[in-house]
């Protein structure tokens, strides 16, 4: 529930921890504050036009970045702020993505049937995927194709689903989510739910940081375990999952990039 401009969790009190770092309605999530002076212009903007450092990009998001938001905090991040994420029901399916993505209620209904609850376990998993697309998956996308123009651009997808759910304890969907993929590259012993990786897990983690190191190196996170072409090269995300990375083929398709921008 929202109280006092947080949340609080009387079910699941340990996920006050994520509160702390995330939870506050209305607040900036993502394109920052354009004040005029620090920030003239809008990050979308910016990179749109070609107005950011001529460095190497190393972008990616995880196979559901929404979930721990909207399934631990029943908030999302929509419109570049966190907004209230009501428990979706078969009831309130379409009037819930109305109010989280602040679209038409035509909109929300052409919305749900892309999504079907039908197609997924539960409301919630279809609630995070759809706002995952919109918000961070497609857009992550369009990013990688603005810089790519301009610089040498990596992508990604963090799909190992049985990543340690370190910040939302066990009971939590087995779903890579915002956060997931920290623990592969940085050791996080003191994380609320702090777990050790499995063999399977450790070996994708030293690809993963092998990789991380060739990109702070030289610019290009390619190693001999992990070849990985650019955005440029070959147009396509680099999956990051046990038990060997690969190209990611399907992503604008498993994604419904092309939905989304004609909405």
């Amino acid at each position: 529930m929202v109280r006092a401009g947080h949340v609080v969790h009387e079910d699941r009190p340990e996920l006050a921890v994520i509160e702390q770092g995330f939870g506050q309605v209305g607040l900036v999530a993502i394109p920052g504050v354009v004040d005029g002076k620090v920030l003239t212009q809008s990050i979308g903007d910016a990179l749109a036009h070609g107005d950011f450092a001529r460095v190497p990009l190393l972008n990616g998001i995880t196979h559901n970045e929404e979930l721990i938001f909207i399934a631990g905090l029943h908030l999302a991040v929509s419109g570049g702020t966190f907004v209230p994420a009501p428990e979706p029901t078969p009831a309130n399916y379409t009037s819930v993505i109305a109010s989280v993505l602040g679209v038409s209620s035509q909109r929300a209904s052409a919305i749900a049937a892309r999504y079907p609850l039908s197609a997924y376990p539960a409301p919630v998993i279809a609630l995070s995927t759809l706002v995952s697309d919109a918000n961070f998956a497609c857009t992550a996308l369009q990013v990688d194709r603005w810089t790519s123009r301009r610089v040498r651009t990596f992508g990604y997808q963090f799909n190992d689903d049985t990543a340690p759910p370190l910040f939302a304890g066990l009971g939590f969907p087995p779903i890579a989510t915002h956060s997931s993929e920290i623990q592969y590259l940085f050791d996080q012993p003191n994380a609320p739910f702090a777990e050790a990786l499995n063999p399977t897990q450790a070996k994708l983690a030293d690809s993963m940081r092998a990789a991380w190191a060739a990109f702070a190196a030289r610019g290009n996170p390619s190693t001999n375990l992990l070849p990985w072409p650019s955005v440029r090269q070959h147009g396509h995300m680099i999956s990051l999952i046990a038990p060997r990375p690969h190209i990611e083929p399907d992503y604008t398709a498993d994604h419904h990039c092309a939905f989304w921008a004609a909405g």
